[in-house]
C-alpha cells in the first residue's frame, strides 16, 4: 500500500507545478484534488485485483492537462520499480493526501 502514497505524492508533485493558481478555492491548492482521486482509484484497483500501472497510466490521460500527460506517463515508469517494491505496506493514502492539503 505503500506504492500507493509514493504514485499518489509524484502525481501530487506534478500536478501541484502543473496546475499552481495563486488563489486557491478554500485554502486548499488544486492539486489536492489530483491527489485524494488517484489514491482512491488506486485503492479500488488494489482491491479489485486491477493493474495498478494501467490504473495510473489511465489517470493520465483522464486527469492530467493535455501539456503534461507525456511527463506523467514517464514518472509512472519511471518510478514504477520503487512503487512494486513498497506495495506491501498498509496505509490511509486518502488521509495523507488530506493531511498534505
Amino acid at each position: 500500500m505503500k506504492a500507493i502514497l509514493l504514485l499518489s505524492l509524484l502525481f501530487c508533485a506534478v500536478s501541484a507545478w502543473v496546475t499552481y493558481v495563486p488563489n486557491y478555492v478554500d485554502n486548499k491548492p488544486p492539486w489536492c484534488e489530483f491527489c485524494i482521486d488517484l489514491a482512491e482509484k488506486l485503492k479500488n484497483a488494489l482491491l479489485g485485483g486491477e493493474d495498478l500501472k494501467k490504473v495510473a497510466h489511465n489517470f493520465c490521460k483522464e486527469k492530467m492537462p493535455s501539456s503534461f500527460i507525456e511527463v506523467c506517463h514517464i514518472t509512472v515508469d519511471k518510478y514504477w520499480d520503487k512503487v512494486v517494491e513498497s506495495i506491501e505496506e498498509n496505509t490511509n493514502f486518502i488521509k495523507i493526501c488530506i493531511d498534505i492539503c
